[in-house]
């Protein structure tokens, strides 16, 4: 069986709603972010980098970084449909996954801590507005490539679905104003009426309330 390493509400969240979507067997293993276990020797042995989500193989290999995990999860579970077969759509699929990778995930970071960014504290609320925008246009573009397609990729739900979907509620947890994207609210209206999104974002709830102690 599968070990899956995750925290809630953090990019693991994508990789959570694939596994339900596939039905994949898996053991979940709650990596709290929150006191510092993540840098612990247990978990490091699993992820040097310290980060979630990660896959434990039945191998004993170890897949690391969402992007990759999904395509793994799509090629390994094509009943699923989550993967296309044709070269272009796959390559589409690939595009859209480092997009999100690139532009949303890798811009975060400037908007979670930019104090990290700087030795210059005084700086760190202007390199914070700066990511806002990089991120909001990043979603901008995602929004005109949507169109009227119900999905990332047209017809059909995908990885690429999955992977945005913890990026989006980030935006909402920021209090970014996101009225000027209807297609896209449009999508997570659509992501949250999918059984695998409802059972993911209440355990992950129910988890961190127990984390928090509330």
């Amino acid at each position: 069986m599968i070990d899956f390493y995750q925290f809630p509400g953090t990019c693991s969240q994508g990789v959570y709603v694939a596994l339900e979507e596939t039905a994949t067997p898996y053991r979940p293993h709650l990596v709290n972010l929150l006191d510092g276990s993540s840098h612990q020797p247990a978990y490091l042995a699993v992820n040097p980098a310290g980060q979630v989500p990660a896959l434990g193989l039945e191998d004993g290999q170890v897949l690391t970084e969402a992007g990759a995990i999904l395509f793994w999860l799509g090629e390994t579970h094509p009943a699923a449909g989550l993967l296309p077969s044709a070269p272009l759509e796959r390559a589409r699929l690939l595009e859209t996954l480092s997009f999100i990778s690139y532009s949303l995930h890798g811009t975060a970071g400037n908007i979670w801590k930019p104090e990290k960014l700087t030795d210059d504290p005084a700086s760190a609320p202007a390199l914070k507005s700066h990511a806002i925008r990089r991120y909001l246009a990043a979603l901008a573009i995602l929004e005109e490539r949507l169109g009227d397609k119900p999905w990332l990729l047209g017809d059909r739900f995908s990885l690429a679905d999955c992977h945005l979907l913890p990026f989006w509620h980030w935006a909402k947890r920021w209090k970014l104003d996101l009225s000027n994207l209807p297609r896209l609210n449009a999508w997570h209206a659509r992501m949250l009426a999918r059984p695998a999104v409802e059972k993911v974002l209440a355990e992950e709830k129910a988890a961190l309330k127990t984390l928090l102690g509330k």
